[in-house]
């Protein structure tokens, strides 16, 4: 049963990268600006030029994409990006931090 779930997070990671290599096409090809809202923030570095995080409805951190990911200045940017690059669904649920439902104070 775990190789079934592997398969079908290998399929929804490939249909995911199938879904972004075709926004950078469009993006390029058209010249559009997007809005892409995700939990993932080191997905926003292959997509974005600048890169705005949200706190229960409140701006934490705003600059560009190099500088957020690189650098995070709030706590909560740092945790988003942590949690992004842990690509085991099962070892995210195991991590002490995971996603924050609550405000984090500075």
């Amino acid at each position: 049963m775990r190789t079934d779930l592997h398969r079908a997070g290998d399929s929804r990671l490939f249909a995911s990268a199938a879904v972004i290599n075709l926004l950078k096409d469009l993006q390029k090809s058209r010249g559009l600006t997007m809005l892409f809202i995700t939990h993932n923030l080191a997905l926003v570095g292959n997509l974005a030029d600048r890169v705005l995080v949200f706190n229960m409805g409140k701006v934490v951190e705003l600059g560009p994409v190099a500088d957020v990911v690189d650098r995070p200045k709030h706590p909560y940017s740092g945790q988003l990006l942590e949690n992004a690059l842990i690509a085991d669904v099962e070892a995210r649920a195991h991590t002490t931090s995971g996603f924050p439902l609550m405000p984090i104070s500075r």
